[in-house]
C-alpha cells in the first residue's frame, strides 16, 4: 500500500509484503483523509505473479460544516473545508417536526403524484406495459416529493404518479452473480429507491406500508436457454452507517412475496429505529421491473419528541459550499445542516461508476426556533399557508397553474391543483 494523490501518482509505500492465505487482508493505521492505492501479487510459496493494477482505497473523512450567517429573508450559504478524494458533496438541511400527541407518529408519506426527475421530466407508461428497451436512470435524486433528499438507481419516475426500479440489474447481480470479466469485482448493480440518512428513535419499532407491483416476466438475455418466466418481488431494509467500518450495513430484512402483474398492499415491521438510517427498497428475484407508490413510514412517539425531516438536498456540489434559502416559516423550527462527501469508481465493465460516501455529518444545528414561535406553532389556530412552491422546489410568490406544493403554518405540506 502506498500513499497517492487524485491524479493517482505513487508516493510513499506505507504497508509491505503482507501475507494472506485467504482473499481478505485486514490493514490497520490507516489514516483518515489520505488518499492511499495498493496492489495484490499472488504466490505459490517460491515465485510471484506480476501486481495487479493500484487500487484506490475509498476511505472519505466526514466533512464537518462551518457555522452560518442566516440573513432576514432565510437566506445563507453554507461551507466546510475540502475532503482529500472527494469528488463531490451533498449538502442537506432538515426542519423538526413535533409530536403532538403521544401515538403514532408519520415519519414518511409519499404518494408520487408529483415525482420527476432531476430535471422535471416523467416517463409515460403504466405497470405491466414497459417499453422493450427501458432506458431507466443510472443514478438519481427525484424531485417533487413530499419530503427531499431521496435517491434512486436503475429508476424512472413515472406519469400515473408513482416510481419503477429496474429488478434486471439485481437479478443479474445477485441471482446470477455477473462481476467485471477483467477484474472480477462485484458489479453491485442494485436497483433500489432509499431515503435520505434519518435519526429515527430506537425507542420503538417502525412500521412500513407501501404499494407495490412485481412485473413477470422471462429474462430476455438468455432466451435461447427456455429459462422460464421470473416473478419480481421487493425487498424493504433498514441500513445503518457503522462508524467502525465507513460504510452502510444493512441490519434488518423484509422480503415481499408479490403477486403477477398487480397492485399489492404490503406492510412490515422493524424492531427499532437507529441514528444515520436509511430505509431502502430494492426489486429482486426477476429480470423486470417494480413499481413503488403510496410509501409511508409511521413509528410511536410521545407528545413533545421531535423527527428532523429533510427538507432541501443539494446533490453533486463540486465546490465546499452550498447557497441555500430557508422556507418562509422557517422561525418556528429547529433547523440543522449536514454534509456527505462522495467519490466514485468506474468499472471496467459497461463503463459503469458506483459511488463511495463517507459517514454523514453530525446534524447541526444551525436555528433554534424561538419561544415565541413555538408557543405560535401549537396554537389551536387552523393552520395557514406560509409558503408554496413549484413542484421542482422554486418558490412560488403566487398559485401557479399546475401542481403546487404549499407548506402550512402547522408544518404540514398539501399539493394544490392550480387550473
Amino acid at each position: 500500500m502506498y500513499k497517492s494523490d487524485e491524479e493517482g501518482n505513487i508516493g510513499e509505500q506505507v504497508v509491505t509484503d503482507l501475507e494472506t492465505t485467504d482473499t481478505i487482508c485486514t490493514v490497520r493505521n490507516i489514516v483518515p483523509g489520505v488518499i492511499y492505492r495498493y496492489n495484490v501479487t499472488a504466490s505459490d510459496g517460491t515465485s510471484k505473479s506480476q501486481p495487479s493494477r493500484y487500487v484506490v482505497l475509498n476511505e472519505l473523512q466526514s466533512p464537518t460544516p462551518n457555522d452560518v450567517e442566516i440573513a432576514a429573508d432565510g437566506s445563507y450559504t453554507a461551507t466546510w473545508e475540502k475532503i482529500p478524494n472527494a469528488l463531490f458533496y451533498n449538502y442537506y438541511v432538515y426542519e423538526d417536526r413535533i409530536a403532538e400527541n403521544d401515538g403514532e407518529f408519520t415519519l414518511i408519506d409519499e404518494d408520487f403524484n408529483s415525482v420527476t426527475d432531476a430535471g422535471g421530466s416523467k416517463m409515460d407508461w403504466t405497470p405491466g406495459n414497459e417499453p422493450k428497451d427501458i432506458q431507466t436512470q443510472v443514478k438519481g435524486y427525484p424531485k417533487g416529493t413530499n419530503m427531499n433528499g431521496y435517491f434512486a438507481a436503475y429508476w424512472a419516475p413515472l406519469t400515473g404518479g408513482y416510481v419503477m426500479v429496474d429488478g434486471w440489474n439485481y437479478f443479474y447481480d445477485v441471482e446470477k452473480n455477473v462481476q467485471d470479466t477483467e477484474t472480477g469485482e462485484d458489479l453491485k448493480r442494485y436497483a433500489k429507491f432509499e431515503t435520505p440518512v434519518l435519526n429515527i428513535s430506537a425507542d420503538s419499532s417502525v412500521k412500513l406500508n407501501v404499494s407495490l407491483w412485481g412485473d413477470y416476466a422471462s429474462d430476455d438475455q438468455d432466451k435461447e436457454h427456455n429459462y422460464p418466466e421470473y416473478q419480481v418481488n421487493a425487498i424493504a431494509a433498514m441500513v445503518v452507517f457503522n462508524p467502525e467500518t465507513g460504510l452502510y450495513e444493512e441490519v434488518e430484512r423484509k422480503h415481499f412475496d408479490l403477486d403477477k402483474k398487480t397492485w399489492k398492499n404490503v406492510e412490515c415491521e422493524f424492531s427499532k429505529g437507529y441514528e444515520d438510517a436509511k430505509i431502502v427498497i430494492y426489486a429482486t428475484d426477476g429480470p423486470s421491473v417494480l413499481y413503488i407508490d403510496n410509501l409511508k413510514v409511521t413509528q410511536q412517539l410521545k407528545k413533545g419528541d421531535a423527527f428532523a425531516t429533510c427538507i432541501e438536498c443539494q446533490p453533486g456540489l463540486v465546490d465546499a459550499k452550498a447557497s441555500v434559502t430557508l422556507p418562509a416559516d422557517y422561525a418556528k423550527k429547529n433547523i440543522y445542516q449536514r454534509v456527505v462527501a462522495v467519490n466514485n469508481h468506474k468499472s471496467l465493465f459497461l463503463n459503469l461508476e458506483y459511488n463511495w460516501y463517507s459517514g454523514p455529518s453530525e446534524l447541526q444545528l444551525i436555528h433554534e426556533a424561538s419561544e415565541t414561535a413555538i408557543n405560535d406553532a401549537t396554537a389551536d389556530a387552523a393552520a395557514v399557508e406560509v409558503a408554496r412552491y413549484a413542484v421542482d422546489g422554486t418558490q412560488l410568490a403566487a398559485p401557479q397553474k399546475g401542481v403546487n406544493i404549499v407548506r402550512m403554518s402547522d408544518g404540514t405540506a398539501r399539493k394544490v391543483v392550480v387550473k
